[in-house]
């Protein structure tokens, strides 16, 4: 807000000695009446939905006094200051992006759209979107704003730093009026070489979408992460929300896409997203390869197993959350620790493979894959076992690594090295023994009614039963 001083000069008719004339006038008790501006909206009282604010515009005048002698008289003098309150320039988010207000410039600026919220202000756009449609609004304490709100503004546009900005608190005025609610503009899409140089200044504070990148940095630290598409990078950043993912895909996980609000932070510009669905990756769970979520023969990345179990030819493995549908069984050939090295149980992995399905076992197939990939992402403990009754031993516990308990035997010799067991007491059903992860040393010694307390290990599926393979002795426990 500024404010000028006007010093008025004596008139021929103060010289003369008549009463100068007051240049402002008055009314009866003395005050000034006041002249008011209206920016933003209608003017009038009507309830027709449009908001306006009124900004006042003072002026204040002094008294003339005349002093005289009986021998000689002055010359009458006058003092007279005038003050002035500036009107905020009303404009648009597109004019201050363009360069046409000049930095420092009290502004208004109505109706646009809160696009993100962070602790310290918000982004808001143009409802109209475009290049060059938004802008940062730095709010310090004791401003608010959500997504979705219509608002109109006032404060200082700042463009000597890197973003521009509308700064509430320096403002003379600071205001955030509430015009209503809508929904968020729809986000522009660019591509990941539109956000650099030149081109990108025009998308800064501009909600996009950029698509078809994958991970090159999982944790660039401060909450932000950075994607690459073969030629541009770009980094993710943590100022609105901190992925809940982030650090857990690798490098090179596929990113389908990434909604957010573009900053500008020193020459570099950032893309900020506003929540978790704005990150959109390719990586599945267990849970949507064991469910038909998914169609068989498509490429899949999963990123949150735990090996449980490795056999001759592939390996068990689970999500680290564990329960129903978790479990998956990976393929890798025989000889697979030539190609992909040793795995042992609790080995956190990550996978590139094809959803394939073989004698009824759900399987990621990295052998007929067109481009496998297994990482390990680190090593911990082992899966806890889960508890199941032979009933329940089915198909949502497929991959998963499970004990039945207070078990006899059902059959002693299945033939290929399989054995039964039933429930000691009460319940039903039947469950495999097999021996493709170990062969217990007892097998060839069974008889039916046999008990165990306790038989252990991953849920496999083959020629119409389901089977648990016991990973070595301590895996079978006898009564």
């Amino acid at each position: 807000m500024r404010t000028w001083l006007l010093a008025l000069l004596p008139s021929p008719a103060a010289a003369s000695g008549c009463c100068p004339r007051d240049p402002t006038p008055s009314t009866d008790d003395g005050t000034v009446p006041t002249e008011t501006h209206t920016v933003g909206g209608d003017d009038d009282d009507d309830d027709d939905g449009n908001t306006s604010t009124t900004w006042t515009t003072s002026t204040s005048t002094t008294s003339t006094s005349t002093t005289s002698t009986s021998t000689s008289t002055s010359t009458p003098t006058t003092s007279t200051s005038t003050s002035t309150t500036s009107t905020p320039l009303a404009t648009s988010i597109y004019d201050l992006q363009a360069g046409l207000v000049p930095d420092g410039t009290e502004v208004v600026v109505s109706d646009v759209v809160v696009t993100g919220v962070a602790a310290d202000g918000f982004f808001v756009q143009e409802r109209a979107g475009g290049p060059a449609s938004g802008i940062w609004v730095y709010g310090g304490a004791g401003f608010t704003a959500s997504p979705g709100d219509r608002v109109e503004l006032e404060g200082v546009f700042d463009d000597s730093g890197a973003a521009s900005t509308i700064d509430l608190p320096h403002a003379a005025s600071p205001g955030v009026h509430p015009l209503g609610t809508t929904s968020a503009p729809t986000p522009a899409l660019v591509s990941l070489a539109d956000l650099r140089g030149a081109s990108g200044e025009s998308w800064e504070g501009v909600l996009v979408t950029v698509e078809d990148a994958v991970i090159t940095v999982p944790d660039a630290g401060n909450g932000a992460f950075e994607i690459g598409d073969g030629g541009d990078t770009l980094r993710i950043g943590g100022k609105l929300h901190t992925w809940s993912s982030l650090g857990e895909l690798p490098a090179d996980a596929t990113v389908l896409a990434v909604t957010g609000v573009v900053d500008q932070v020193g020459a570099a510009y950032v893309l900020d997203p506003r929540d978790d669905d704005d990150v959109e990756v390719a990586a599945v769970d267990a849970a949507a390869l064991n469910q038909g979520g998914i169609p068989l023969g498509t490429p899949v990345e999963i990123f949150d197993l735990v090996v449980n179990g490795p056999a001759f030819d592939g390996v068990f493995a689970q999500s680290e959350a564990g329960g129903p549908f978790s479990g998956v069984w990976l393929y890798l050939g025989n000889d697979w620790e030539l190609t992909w090295g040793n795995l042992v149980p609790g080995d956190r992995i990550g996978v590139w493979a094809e959803l394939n399905e073989y004698n009824g076992l759900t399987e990621l197939d990295l052998v007929g894959a067109a481009a496998p990939e297994l990482v390990v992402l680190g090593s911990g403990p082992a899966p806890t076992p889960q508890v199941v009754a032979v009933a329940d031993a089915t198909e949502a516990w497929e991959g998963v690594l499970v004990t039945v308990q207070d078990v006899i035997v059902a059959d002693p010799d299945l033939g290929y090295g399989e054995w039964s067991l039933t429930p000691r007491v009460g319940g039903a059903g039947t469950v495999v023994v097999d021996d493709k992860i170990h062969t217990w040393s007892g097998a060839a010694t069974l008889s039916a009614g046999d008990r165990f307390d306790a038989v252990t290990g991953p849920l496999s599926y083959s020629y119409g039963a389901y089977k648990i393979e016991p990973r070595d002795e301590g895996d079978v426990v006898a009564h």
